[in-house]
């Protein structure tokens, strides 16, 4: 779009591809030269003064003369997502660093062909001069043979995911019977409060909804539990900005888009990550938030990933929020990811577990490849935590099966099945990621960046009469940043929960956050309480069903997120 040198053949481009040029002169300058465009919080309108805000006035006269354009071509092909085998800086150019003409190319009904160029220098330096080839005379030519443009498409799954596919769809494992669902009946639970509490530079608050009695729409709804929020966050001199994971539970799916239309005007650039699922919750709660934000020191303490452009790479967000939010460059929250097709956005038809589930992995693998690649492979991201979130019991065995020993590096697993999901969507992913890089100083006081690799830790305790405690925990010897899934089947007692606490005690140090998975039923249940107690935010998340990597039918999961 911003063309300077190529702009002496910007005319016979336009008649190549057999579309009207509109032109526009550039008043304002590069102002905003951040990884981001905009303000993070809600209602920003992009930056004053920006050559960016020129653009946008020219697509705008574009989109009132064609009315029915959908969407915009951007030339940075490779570039974030989509940037796999490029160098970040290439002395050929490779990373970006010219700009080009094309001359030829599919898409072009006719080719350029240069009659008169001159060289320009433009800074004469021993060691870097800059150049440019200034177009003086060119003029169309004919190509030969069919000029219709046939573009390569890319395959649709990577080859271990593929793999992931073809797994489950030659899966033959017989259907197993499941214990009966009671997804209706209500827990008789303790009251949880929405409470926040401050650990560090991070802030949780748990379980926020409705406490209002009167009858309400949805959106009225919505607006109420994000009031609430911001009110929370005030205590800590903190605004919605600085979310850095939401997760929202709807009593149904049918209110997807609606909840998201308020949502959004919440909001500016860079959203928070998300995942949003329906679960049975009680009535007449219809809407049930839990928010982990960071107190950032600096601007580039917290950086995101928002793409919302098609492609042929990874899915553009379906709502309101940012594909991945990276924190100091340490602990990365990933959206959830459905199995979409990244270029229309659609899931596969006729639907396919098999293909739904090795997409939602590989869209989880791109994203992680993308911040890499964003951070010149300065760090590798190594799964903490990794939620699969499923529409139908069946199906787990087949999801689990299909990506045992998928990570590198293990971590907690938690397979959950709920009331519905976006879209219809059989499953969806959704992971937390540490870098491991640590700031240490050496013996003479220098900060530097030690790297270390998360331990990974298990146990169980069990009784006689069936009782079963197990947990999975992902943590970090020299750091408290640790995520914890402690599992719970059958009436445990106090024995039981003090042999645990002194067992995981070490490796649960600053908890965050606690997300109560569970099981309705009329048993009252029993929880450990070092882990569920009244200063730590908890939000209750019913589940119709609960699984790890080896153990079906848990009655309760509590997956704590420590500092």
């Amino acid at each position: 779009m911003y063309q300077t040198v190529g702009q002496d053949a910007i005319e016979l481009v336009a008649q190549a591809l057999e579309v009207p040029l509109y032109r526009a002169t550039i008043s304002g300058s590069a102002v905003n030269q951040g990884s981001e465009y905009g303000a993070r919080k809600a209602g920003s309108k992009g930056v004053d003064g920006d050559e960016t805000e020129d653009l946008f006035e020219l697509l705008s006269v574009v989109k009132s003369n064609f009315p029915d354009i959908q969407g915009v071509s951007v030339g940075a092909i490779l570039s974030n997502y989509q940037r796999h085998d490029l160098y970040d800086l290439h002395p050929c150019g490779e990373g970006g660093e010219y700009e080009t003409l094309t001359l030829d190319c599919p898409l072009f009904t006719r080719k350029i062909h240069l009659l008169d160029t001159e060289t320009v220098i433009h800074s004469d330096n021993d060691f870097a001069t800059v150049a440019y080839l200034r177009i003086r005379n060119a003029v169309l030519i004919p190509k030969d043979g069919d000029t219709k443009a046939s573009p390569r498409i890319p395959q649709l799954l990577e080859g271990r995911f593929s793999e992931v596919q073809d797994r489950i769809a030659e899966s033959n494992q017989a259907e197993e019977a499941f214990p009966s669902l009671i997804p209706h009946v209500a827990a008789q639970m303790p009251e949880l409060q929405s409470i926040s509490k401050q650990v560090g530079p991070w802030v949780a608050i748990g379980n926020i909804q409705r406490t209002s009695t009167a009858e309400l729409s949805i959106e009225e709804e919505v607006q109420e539990c994000f009031h609430s929020l911001e009110d929370h966050l005030k205590k800590y001199s903190l605004d919605l900005s600085h979310c850095t994971n939401i997760n929202v539970f709807l009593s149904s799916i049918d209110l997807f888009a609606a909840v998201n239309q308020v949502y959004a005007t919440f909001f500016g650039s860079s959203p928070p990550a998300r995942a949003c699922v329906a679960v049975d919750l009680p009535p007449p709660t219809r809407i049930r938030l839990e928010c982990i934000a960071y107190n950032e020191s600096h601007d580039a303490d917290r950086q995101a990933l928002h793409v919302q452009g098609l492609s042929y790479w990874a899915p553009a967000n379906i709502g309101p929020y940012s594909q991945a939010i990276t924190i100091e460059k340490q602990r990365i929250f990933i959206s959830g990811q459905i199995g979409l097709i990244p270029s229309s956005l659609n899931l596969p038809s006729p639907q396919s577990l098999a293909q739904e589930t090795a997409l939602s992995c590989q869209h989880v693998e791109r994203v992680v490849t993308a911040l890499e690649n964003n951070a010149s492979g300065q760090w590798k991201g190594h799964a903490q935590l990794a939620i699969y979130w499923l529409q139908n019991v069946p199906d787990l065995h087949l999801v689990r099966s299909a990506c045992d020993g998928s990570e590198v590096v293990a971590a907690p697993t938690l397979f959950v099945v709920v009331a519905a999901l976006p879209k219809g969507a059989l499953v969806e992913k959704q992971v937390v990621l540490h870098t491991g890089r640590f700031e240490v100083k050496d013996e003479y006081g220098e900060v530097e960046i030690n790297t270390q690799l998360p331990t990974f830790q298990e146990g169980s305790i069990t009784r006689q009469n069936g009782a079963k405690v197990q947990w999975e925990s992902s943590h970090f010897n020299d750091n408290g940043s640790a995520c914890t899934v402690i599992y719970l089947k059958a009436v445990l007692d106090e024995t039981v929960f003090a042999e645990l606490e002194t067992r995981v005690k070490d490796i649960i140090r600053d908890i965050v956050s606690v997300r109560w998975f569970y099981r309705p039923s009329d048993i009252s249940p029993h929880l450990p309480q070092f882990t569920v107690k009244s200063d730590i935010p908890t939000t209750p998340i019913p589940c119709r069903y609960i699984a790890n990597r080896s153990t079906d039918n848990w009655d309760h999961a509590i997956c704590i997120v420590s500092k």
